[in-house]
């Protein structure tokens, strides 16, 4: 598995080179297109990540051969392509990079699958730490960045549980971004475990076990400690104790120390519940401190060396200005290499990449509208504080005296005396006027006398002239200003109808349209458009137009419109599109696989949601709400008996249409018990089963494995035959009772031998003898194996078609099964007898009310006998492993015989089932000696208990005594 396959289209044109990494089932390598010097990574996850697991599974019996155990890693895999639509989907929202593209295929061997990720190269976190540290601003934007994007994943339904830096991407716009797998459905992590694949050093203590349950902390845990990295030099913390708190990061202040520790504290109670609330926290951070683009790690101290002295002796030569050129040349700083340029270097071959770039990525539907305006409200903060950066301190300069020259004297002017007002002073300057003017009026022609008048009417710089002209001038302005104001208030209040916002609200044929507006809504009108040009209208009243008539899954513009001369401003127009359409065809439930349980299934015709919401309720019962991404659903932990509604419903604007509401009462799980195929001969199969409980009906249905016959019949009894099938093929039978969903399967292989007219002979009250008839001899003999009353069965050898049965206990129920000891399957080779009761024993001259049983401990001495025991010895208390024996005693004597007694002792628990039955062989006489007989019980149970050991002589109850295991 260390080299990748060239598969096709994904990896058509490309060079790959060898493994960067390998583990845990996923594998990198650095990749080239041959058409361009473009470079890129290339993941393959491998499911099963080792042959071994595949063994293991199969050893172990979870699946039953690699075709099961191939169907499960189907399954994994869809998990896996599950995780990666997520990550793109996620990607459409700010805080996620998808992968450019991705492929499954099978394993050459055909044990299971690989998923091909392909992305462009792009810089980690990891590596940045590296390189670059980071600035007090870029570190808040780092947590700022992931806070956002975990955010909006939890707001989408998922948990993101694979946060650590080399998860974390770098992209051109230096944002941060997360861009692996490792997501969890919020609503299922309290049955979940963390994969393998996802334990990093950032994942929280509490998480450590396997099978430790997951929290909602995780993410926010992942986020502190990549901070605490930040602010303490690259370095992880550590704590004195698993339990104590990590000591402050190196290089925070106080209150930025307080926010990272509050992250990732031990206690999972005392953390940040949610990313928004640490994005929030990280928001008044940069409000009350304001932060700067300097490093958090302050540089190393420069190391200056001292020049030399200047000996005086030496002059120092002319230089010229070609020669200052030059020097400044060779003692100018060199530019710094942007970050790029180290990257390219290290894209001279297809050993591009270290272990520090290596995309550790090691797998339903998201809803965007769900987004929390939460990350919108932060992220507004952060552009308002951006815009507004922090000065830098101010230097006031050193003070500049500035000369200013003195003053020029004014010249001195001789102030006239002014004259009092007549009449002679007003003409006398009407005269100098006129001598002022004299040269002008020198060139008007003196013929012209009516030219002159009119010169002298328009021109005359007369006083009461001008100042008529002011005033017109002043009442025209008037005028003007009037209009204008007029105007102002004509276009502001009458011509402008302003529109504050308008808000949508609908169903797959109808739009409500809610106006906020303050102006008279009998002007106003809302006008739906589709891309063909309809158009769908509706006068505003109280506040709203209802529009009808809309097509489903259709595209509108919405647009308020004003009658008469008037213009509208502000929101006045929008989008809308309206739900599809789709229609629930069936819609059913039935019984789950437990009790209280039920599965929802439904057929849809038309668009489907990707998330599903189901709500039920009872009489007394609280309605509960939960979602799905499938078309089948189970619920458990309902009550039995009680009726349910079911109500269905899309978790997306589907217009939903057909069967959303159904009734179900749970009630007691029935299956058929003891299914067996009992004969499958002469192109006939008969299949037959026990009932637990009373059903109406039976659902049965016969297939062979390439469903060239698949036949399903309905019976009321509990056998059901199939006729005209080739009795040669493999068969499997499903049994199922009415409106349950748990059945049984039996299975018939190709060419089984078929037993018939099984007959079994219970003259003998201590066995059973059995005989048969079988279509073909069983070459190496038979194996019989009998169970009681469901114990463990014991398995005896048998030749030709008979079998002898013991012990046989008086009350129990038998179940017998014959095997072929080649490994052929046999068909109706299970045989139940249930054994008559016992009655008490009777014969040689006693009875059971004759005989006294007195429990006693086991001797430590062979052929022991009565004489060898103190009255200590009797008891009915045993410690587990020990030995128990009887002591018997016949109150009347008895006739002498040599007949054969079996002996049973059958143990049987507290709750009355049976423990254990063994049986000893004696004859009559040697059983007792002078009306006494000892006994020693084959064994006793070893769990502590109450317990009834019952003793049988041939079948007939003798006595029975109840004893405890200490």
């Amino acid at each position: 598995m260390s080299e990748p396959r060239l598969i096709s289209p994904i990896l058509d044109g490309f060079a790959i080179g060898g493994t960067m990494s390998d583990h845990h089932g996923v594998r990198c390598y650095p990749a080239m297109k041959d058409t361009s010097d473009d470079r890129y990574i290339v993941k393959v996850i491998s499911i099963p990540p080792s042959q071994t697991q595949l063994d293991a599974l199969l050893l172990t019996g979870v699946y039953a051969d690699e075709e099961a155990a191939q169907a499960y890693f189907k399954e994994l895999t869809d998990e896996v392509l599950g995780e990666v639509d997520i990550l793109s989907r996620l990607a459409e929202l700010d805080g996620f990079l998808a992968f450019e593209s991705c492929q499954t295929a099978e394993m050459e061997d055909g044990t299971g699958y690989e998923v091909y990720l392909l992305n462009p190269y792009r810089r980690t976190l990891e590596r940045h730490f590296h390189k670059n540290p980071l600035t007090h601003l870029g570190a808040v934007n780092l947590g700022l960045d992931l806070c956002s994007a975990l955010t909006s994943c939890r707001r989408s339904g998922y948990l993101y549980v694979a946060l650590k830096p080399s998860n974390v991407f770098i992209t051109p716009e230096q944002e941060f971004r997360i861009g692996d797998l490792g997501f969890m459905r919020l609503d299922s992590l309290k049955y979940a475990s963390l994969p393998e694949k996802y334990r990093s050093a950032y994942t929280p203590p509490e998480i450590a076990d396997a099978y430790a349950s997951l929290n909602t902390t995780m993410d926010t845990y992942a986020v502190g400690l990549i901070l605490y990295q930040v602010y303490n030099n690259g370095e992880l913390p550590v704590a004195e104790t698993p339990d104590a708190p990590f000591p402050a990061p190196q290089y925070a202040d106080y209150e930025m120390a307080e926010i990272i520790l509050k992250a990732c504290d031990p206690d999972p109670e005392k953390r940040w519940e949610d990313p928004a609330q640490l994005g929030q926290a990280l928001v008044n951070y940069m409000q009350r401190n304001g932060v700067n683009d300097t490093p958090i790690v302050p540089p190393a101290p420069a190391i200056i060396e001292e020049e030399p002295a200047i000996e005086e002796e030496t002059a120092e030569p002319d230089t010229t200005e070609e020669q200052i050129q030059e020097a400044t040349e060779e003692i100018s700083v060199e530019e710094p290499q942007v970050e790029e340029t180290a990257a390219e270097e290290d894209f001279e071959n297809l050993s591009f990449l270290t272990e520090e770039d290596e995309l550790d990525i090691e797998a339903s539907d998201v809803s965007y509208d769900e987004v929390s305006s939460e990350v919108t409200e932060i992220l507004e903060q952060v552009d308002d504080l951006a815009e507004h950066p922090v000065p830098a301190p101010a230097i006031a300069p050193d003070p500049i005296e500035v000369t200013l020259p003195e003053p020029e004297p004014e010249p001195e002017e001789e102030i006239a005396e002014e004259p009092e007002e007549s009449e002679e002073s007003e003409t006398s300057e009407e005269e100098n006027s006129s001598e002022e003017t004299s040269v002008e009026a020198e060139d008007i022609p003196e013929s012209d006398e009516e030219t002159e008048e009119a010169y002298e009417e328009d021109y005359s710089p007369n006083p009461k002239k001008r100042k008529k002209l002011w005033i017109w001038l002043g009442v025209v302005a008037g005028v003007v200003l009037l209009l204008a104001v007029a105007a102002f208030f004509f276009i502001k209040h009458y011509y402008l109808v302003p529109i504050k916002d308008i808000t949508l609200s609908g169903d797959k044929d109808t739009l409500t349209v809610q106006v906020d507006t303050h102006i008279d809504e009998s002007i106003l009108l809302v006008v739906c458009t589709d891309s063909h040009g309809n158009q769908f209208s509706a006068p505003v009243q109280d506040g709203q137009a209802v529009i009808t008539g809309l097509n489903p899954d259709t595209g509108y513009s919405v647009k308020v419109v004003v009658s008469g001369f008037r213009k509208v401003t502000g929101e006045s127009s929008t989008a809308y599109s309206t739900p599809a359409q789709t229609n629930v065809i069936q819609f059913n439930a039935v019984m789950g696989a437990e009790e209280g349980s039920v599965i929802l299934a439904f057929n849809i015709d038309g668009p489907d949601s990707d998330q599903w919401n189901i709500r039920y309720s009872a009489e007394g019962v609280e309605p509960v709400t939960v979602s799905f991404p499938s078309h089948m659903f189970t619920l458990n932990d309902l009550t039995l008996g009680k009726e349910y509604t079911f109500t269905l419903s899309p978790a997306s604007s589907l217009y939903m249409t057909g069967t959303s509401e159904i009734k179900f009462t749970p009630s007691k799980l029935v299956y058929p018990e003891n299914l067996q195929i009992i004969s499958c001969i002469d192109n006939s199969l008969t299949a037959k089963w026990n009932e637990n409980a009373d059903v109406a009906s039976w659902t049965v249905r016969c297939y062979n494995e390439d469903s060239s016959y698949d036949k399903t019949i309905v019976v009321e009894t509990n056998t059901a035959t199939f006729e005209d099938l080739d009795h040669t093929d493999s068969f499997t039978v499903e049994v199922t009772a009415a409106n349950m969903s748990v059945g049984q399967r039996a299975y018939a292989e190709k060419n089984a031998i078929n037993l018939s007219n099984l007959k079994i002979d219970e003259s003998n009250p201590n066995q059973l003898t059995l005989t048969w008839d079988s279509t073909q001899n069983s070459g190496e003999g038979w194996l019989i194996s009998t169970s009681i009353d469901g114990s463990a069965a014991q398995v005896v050898p048998a030749t030709g078609n008979s079998a002898v049965i013991s012990p046989i206990v008086p009350g129990a129920k038998h179940t017998i099964s014959i095997k072929d000891a080649k490994g052929v399957q046999v068909l109706g080779g299970i045989v139940e007898y249930t054994a008559k009761a016992a009655s008490d024993f009777s014969g040689y001259n006693v009875s059971a009310s004759d005989m006294k049983f007195s429990m006693c401990k086991t001797p430590s001495y062979s052929n022991w006998n009565r004489y060898y025991l103190s009255s200590s010895d009797y008891t009915t208390t045993f410690k587990a492993g020990t030995k128990a024996s009887f002591v018997v005693k016949l109150n009347k004597s008895y006739n002498s015989s040599k007949d054969t007694i079996v002996t049973l002792f059958a143990i049987y628990d507290e709750s009355g089932k049976l423990v254990s039955a063994a049986a000893k062989s004696r004859s009559w006489n040697n059983m007792w000696s002078y009306g006494y007989c000892e006994m020693d019980i084959p064994a006793l149970p070893d769990t502590a208990g109450k317990y009834t050991v019952s003793v049988f002589f041939n079948g007939a109850l003798a006595g029975k005594q109840d004893f405890t295991i200490s």
